[in-house]
Formats: structure tokens, C-alpha cells, sequence
């Protein structure tokens, strides 16, 4: 009888469980702690809309300061030659209210033309430091090259030649990384470190392939090799930079 018994328990053993019966039990478990825990799941729920709510009016509100930088900026640049002087006042006040915006580093960019154009290449170089861009980016590109001139105007050649190698390194098109190393001949040849410009022009007329640009790059190349000859006593070239091909600043590439 026993054993009659034991046949009998196992045979009235329970299927296995589907996905639909597991599924099911999981709702009615969690609609069973929701009925215990009301609360909680009510605090939870308020808690998940309060912080949406946030980051939808986060994104609304820093959109709204993006475009009032973009037209105060425009604006800006439409008075910039009636009033230099005032409008590097007012660029100092831009930067400062709308830090963290393009529109600021643009304007950065701006404030640091107008302070070169009058010889403040001291503060320039401090304005162009807050310039948070690499220099793949067009304000990054355009901020190492200025802070070059600036630095160079100083007569530091070393700082300068360290920010046009960062631009040489990480610009984005060719055509703007051979302008970088155009513009660190031009200021080797005007400290008179001539073997490093006659280098610096070699490497740029083998790497050059468009007849124009490859034209000025051997120009120079041969005035920098003439100097090294001539000795000490050879005059200074003048300070230009050679023009490239297309607008160094242009994120168009000219090589198509």
C-alpha cells in the first residue's frame, strides 16, 4: 500500500512553469508589494517625475542661455569698429556671464584679437588660456594660433613654438597643420635658428603636393638656406607668415 501511495504523490506532480506562468506570478508578487508598500511606491514614482522634470527644464534653460549668447555676440560684432574699446569692455562682461557656452569662446577669440590689436599681448594669452577647445575644434585651432603670435610678440619663441606643435599635432585638416608648421619656420628664421627653419621648410616642400603652396614652402626653404650660408651677418626676413593655399581657419579643406 505504501508503495501505491508514493506512485500516487508522483504522479500528481505539477508541470514546469512557462514563461507566461512566471511572468504572471511576477506581476501579482509585485502587485502584492505595491498593496504593502503603497507609500514607498508613490514616494519612488514622485521622486523619478521630479528628477525628468528637472532634466527637461535643465536642457530647456541652457538652450535659452545658448541662443541669448548667440545674439548678444551678434551684436557685438556688428559694433566692434565703431567702438573698440568699449566693445572689449563689454567682451570681458560676455565672457564672464555666459562661460560655458560657443558663443563665449567665441567671444574670447574676439577679446583676444582686440587686445593684441593694442598690444596687450599679456592679457591676451591669459584670455586664450580659458579657450576650452582642442585644437581639432575650430575655436581651439584659432585660439593656439593666436596665443603663438601673441607669445612671439613677447619674444618668447619657445612658448610659441610649443603652441603652433600642439596645433601641428592635433589640427584636424593636413592644410591646416603644414600653416602651423609654416608659421614655426617663419618665427625660427626671424629668432635666426636657422638649421631648425631650413628643417622645418624641407619637410613641409616634400610633404606638400599642391604647386602653389609647394612654390612658397621652396621660396622660403631657399631664403632660409641663403641665411644659413651668409652667416650671422645676413639680414632679417620680414615677420609675415606665408599664405596658405586656402584660410588656415577654414574647417573647408582646400584639397577637396
Amino acid at each position: 500500500m505504501a508503495e501505491s501511495l508514493a506512485r500516487s504523490k508522483k504522479g500528481e506532480q505539477r508541470p514546469p512553469k512557462t514563461t507566461e506562468d512566471k511572468f504572471v506570478e511576477a506581476v501579482l508578487r509585485g502587485w502584492n508589494w505595491v498593496r504593502h508598500n503603497a507609500r514607498t511606491a508613490v514616494l519612488t514614482l514622485a521622486g523619478v517625475a521630479v528628477i525628468a522634470a528637472g532634466v527637461l527644464y535643465f536642457r530647456s534653460y541652457r538652450q535659452t542661455v545658448r541662443e541669448r549668447a548667440a545674439i548678444e555676440l551678434r551684436d557685438i560684432r556688428v559694433n566692434i569698429g565703431q567702438d573698440p574699446v568699449g566693445t572689449a569692455t563689454r567682451l570681458e562682461s560676455f565672457v564672464n556671464r555666459f562661460d560655458g557656452t560657443p558663443s563665449a569662446e567665441e567671444g574670447r577669440l574676439l577679446l583676444a584679437r582686440l587686445q593684441m590689436q593694442y598690444g596687450q599681448f599679456v592679457e591676451a594669452i591669459s584670455t586664450l588660456d580659458a579657450v576650452d577647445a582642442p585644437a581639432d575644434e575650430p575655436n581651439g585651432y584659432a585660439a593656439l594660433l593666436l596665443q603663438a603670435s601673441a607669445q612671439q610678440q613677447l619674444g618668447d619663441v619657445d612658448a610659441a613654438l610649443r603652441a603652433l606643435a600642439r596645433v601641428a599635432a592635433g589640427a584636424r585638416h593636413p592644410f591646416q597643420r603644414r600653416y602651423a608648421r609654416s608659421v614655426e619656420g617663419q618665427y625660427l628664421l626671424n629668432a635666426g635658428r636657422l638649421e631648425e627653419a631650413v628643417a622645418v621648410w624641407s619637410a613641409l616642400v616634400a610633404d606638400t603636393e599642391e604647386p602653389g603652396e609647394r612654390a612658397a614652402y621652396q621660396l622660403r626653404l631657399g631664403e632660409a638656406r641663403g641665411r644659413l650660408r651668409a652667416g650671422p651677418t645676413a639680414d632679417a626676413t620680414a615677420e609675415t607668415p606665408p599664405e596658405p593655399a586656402g584660410d588656415a581657419s577654414s574647417e573647408e579643406s582646400p584639397e577637396g
